[in-house]
C-alpha cells in the first residue's frame, strides 16, 4: 500500500477518531483490499483457464482437421499444424491454474 499504515491512522486519530477506531477502521479497509484482490485473481484465472483450453482445442481440431486432408492427399502433401494456437492456450491454462492458485492462499 502507498501510504504508511501509521500515517494513516495518525491522521484519522487528528480527525477525531480514537486510537482503536482508526486502527480498526484501516485493518477492515485492508481486509476488504485483500479479498477483492483475491476475487479479481480469481475471475482472472477462471476466464484464463477456459480461454486457454478454446485455444487449444482449436488449434487442436484445426491440425487433425488438416492431418486428414493430408492423410488423404486432398492437400498435395501440405500439413497444416496449428502449433501457435495450442501453445498459447498451454500457457494460458498454466497462467489461469497460477492465479487461481494465488487467489486461495
Amino acid at each position: 500500500m502507498g501510504v504508511n499504515r501509521r500515517k494513516i491512522v495518525d491522521g484519522l486519530v487528528s480527525a477525531g477518531l480514537s486510537e482503536n477506531e482508526a486502527i480498526g477502521l484501516v485493518e477492515s479497509v485492508e481486509a476488504e483490499i485483500k479479498s477483492t484482490k483475491k476475487a479479481s485473481l480469481k475471475k482472472r484465472g477462471a476466464q484464463q483457464l477456459l480461454g486457454g483450453f478454446a485455444a487449444f482445442f482449436i488449434g487442436l481440431i484445426i491440425t487433425l482437421v488438416g492431418f486428414g486432408a493430408w492423410e488423404s492427399g486432398a492437400t498435395g502433401g501440405f500439413l497444416v499444424v496449428a502449433i501457435v494456437p495450442m501453445i498459447l492456450g498451454i500457457i494460458e491454462i498454466l497462467l489461469g491454474l497460477i492465479n487461481l492458485i494465488r487467489s486461495a492462499v
